[in-house]
């Protein structure tokens, strides 16, 4: 079975809505967005709402490996997602490892987190892989927004799964090569 670093949970969205529409849109609704005129803004801020931990469970449901995700800008407008993962320590450290700590693995209703250690009464190991992705700006939609000043809700969800497709296309491999024989470790 394949790794799945994204996905997007437009079953559970629907579901958990307080307004019967959508529970990513009432998030987006209070999120007091600034109203930016370029696709790679507007994708950036709608995408922030989606993913824990604004939203808790996220409309984007991410790989217990994934840490963090981020927008950077380049300068000449491109756009990249920075997503740091666990990773295994470097075997060059593998020695220093046993002596140190390093991720705490939590299983909590069949799932998996990686947590930093509680102790702090030694060195701690925490090694992280960034995985950088560009998402191709041209793709995503143009910014809308409702008379009240929030995204609208279709525009928002086109631009988080533009966004949603590059960072599975790209960082469920590298998932599936972190992962013993592709299970939960």
């Amino acid at each position: 079975m394949a790794t799945q670093a994204f996905r997007i949970d437009d079953g559970g969205d629907w579901s958990a809505a307080s307004d019967g529409v959508s529970r990513f849109g009432v998030y987006l609704g209070r999120s007091g967005f600034e109203l930016v005129e370029d696709a790679a803004s507007f994708a950036t801020s709608v995408v922030r709402v989606a993913l824990p931990p604004v939203m808790s469970p996220g409309y984007v449901r991410q790989h217990p490996r994934v840490q963090d995700v981020s927008a950077l800008r380049g300068d000449a407008g491109e756009l990249v997602f920075a997503v740091s993962l666990v990773s295994a320590l470097p075997a060059a450290l593998e020695a220093m490892g046993r002596r140190s700590l390093g991720w705490e693995r939590e299983r909590f209703a069949g799932q998996v987190s990686w947590l930093e250690p509680v102790r702090c009464d030694r060195v701690g190991l925490l090694p992280v892989l960034v995985v950088r992705v560009p998402v191709p700006v041209e793709a995503l939609p143009a910014p809308r927004y409702r008379a009240d000043g929030a995204p609208e809700l279709g525009a928002a969800k086109r631009a988080v799964q533009v966004v949603v497709a590059e960072l599975e296309r790209v960082v469920a491999p590298v998932l599936q090569a972190l992962e013993p024989h592709g299970a939960v470790a």
